[in-house]
């Protein structure tokens, strides 16, 4: 590691990676470790969030010991996985609650009546995936009786919280935006839905701005970005406002920049990607679970060519996101017997059905001028990408650098850039793949119905 100008941490669903960026703007991951596994039982997904702190500290710490002190530090997050903890002691007293977790769907459903308000307030479609619902229903089912000493904030807030010893129980708009609390219109807090879900503020973390400059009182860091991880890989590689970007891992997430006025279609939210002085708005398409969906199936993004099948699916392993929201469903298919099939179908089969999604969000959120870009594990997958080119509206790439949440967030923290690293694809029409779409959309639509 040479002479870092500053150094970033993403505590990511599936591993914890550290990096630095030095002042030539060159690029270095440090070091990444497996995050601890997560339980799934049937709509309840949980971790130990003692253990996964544990690792980022431990990263934390060897770096520290070959860098100037204080360094700047940028921390980016998966969105919506949280925790509580004691104020008095810093003990967690709660699960790690995943992002991926359900299983405040029937609690959700008692606040129908409010989600129009909701999606005023929030730029969010309601859905039981949120903070909101899930600490509303921990805090009203668990006996945590005096909440005076309670807590509660997603990994980014807990981990400064204890680099803090303390101190500062904060996070960023970009990740408070994602909670169902959080006006992003007056960038408060909202005390009308505080009281809807029963929550007192003061348990809340302070929200600031992405970018920052605040010493945590260690002598080791000074914070200057906190940012949740899509937004972050959407500053690493898009480079301007024509930019739509895919970025497929645990999920597919298509971000598109837009305007605080500008009217988004039914059925996408609308996000703060993050503060940097100036609030950056975004629209925002979800595919929920598919490394789950890829397991279950025992088949892996691995740049086998596909084959001619008639089996149509949805991707979705967590509840369907964008722009049907269905959270009691997950992954469907017009195979009875699907999981019988060669493991070549059935790859064939899951990675059209994540085209088709993407596809369709692509085509509902963008317009003219726009430019795909794809990033994110998955864009590795030449197959994948190259049946996205085929299927895509707009101009398509590809990044050829990795970890663009990283990159994003020491962007965000240095505002050092480096050159343009996107790859134009050459998309070549598919008459199957695009009669299929067609089909595919039909069968959606026909199947939730």
């Amino acid at each position: 590691m040479k002479d870092p100008v500053a150094i970033a941490i993403d505590l990511g669903t599936t591993s914890i990676k550290i990096s630095s960026i030095n002042h030539n703007g060159t690029f270095t991951i440090l070091d990444q470790i497996n995050s601890p596994s997560l339980t799934y039982d049937d709509f309840k997904v949980t971790g130990d969030g003692k253990a996964y702190i544990s690792v980022a500290l431990n990263l934390l710490n060897k770096v520290s010991h070959s860098i100037e002190q204080p360094c700047k530090l940028a921390i980016t997050s998966q969105r919506s996985s949280f925790l509580l903890w004691s104020k008095e002691t810093g003990e967690i007293i709660s699960p790690l609650i995943s992002w991926q977790d359900r299983s405040a769907t029937t609690f959700y459903h008692s606040y129908q009546n409010h989600n129009k308000r909701i999606n005023k307030i929030t730029g969010l479609i309601p859905s039981p995936y949120y903070l909101a619902y899930k600490l509303s229903q921990l805090i009203t089912e668990e006996p945590y009786t005096d909440l005076s000493n309670v807590l509660v904030g997603t990994l980014d807030s807990y981990l400064v919280w204890i680099l803090s010893k303390g101190e500062c129980h904060i996070t960023d708009k970009s990740m408070a935006a994602r909670t169902c609390l959080y006006d992003i219109h007056q960038s408060i807090w909202s005390s009308e839905l505080l009281e809807c879900f029963n929550i007192p503020e003061n348990i809340l973390p302070k929200v600031v701005p992405s970018k920052l400059n605040l010493s945590l009182g260690n002598g080791k860091w000074e914070l200057n970005a906190l940012i949740a991880d899509q937004p972050a890989s959407f500053l690493g590689v898009c480079q301007d406002e024509n930019h739509i970007n895919i970025n497929v891992g645990t999920g597919a997430f298509v971000l598109k920049e837009t305007q605080e006025k500008q009217r988004i279609p039914k059925g996408y939210q609308k996000a703060i990607f993050y503060d940097d002085g100036l609030i950056h708005l975004g629209v925002e398409g979800t595919l929920n679970g598919i490394p789950r969906t890829l397991e279950q199936a025992n088949i892996s993004f691995d740049n086998s060519e596909l084959c001619i099948t008639d089996g149509l699916c949805c991707p979705d392993a967590s509840g369907i996101g964008s722009p049907y929201w269905n959270p009691e469903v997950n992954f469907m298919t017009n195979i009875k017997d699907f999981e019988r099939l060669p493991p070549i179908e059935k790859r064939s089969i899951i990675i059209e059905g994540i085209v088709f999604r993407i596809t369709e969000i692509v085509e509902q959120i963008g317009s003219n001028g726009n430019t795909v870009v794809v990033s994110g594990g998955a864009s590795n997958d030449q197959v994948l990408v190259k049946t996205l080119a085929s299927c895509s509206p707009y101009p398509l790439k590809v990044t050829s650098i990795q970890e663009t949440t990283l990159r994003g967030a020491l962007r965000l923290a240095t505002g050092l850039k480096e050159k343009s690293h996107l790859i134009s694809i050459d998309q070549k029409e598919n008459p199957y793949l695009l009669k299929k779409f067609k089909e595919w959309k039909k069968w959606m639509k026909e199947s939730l119905n």
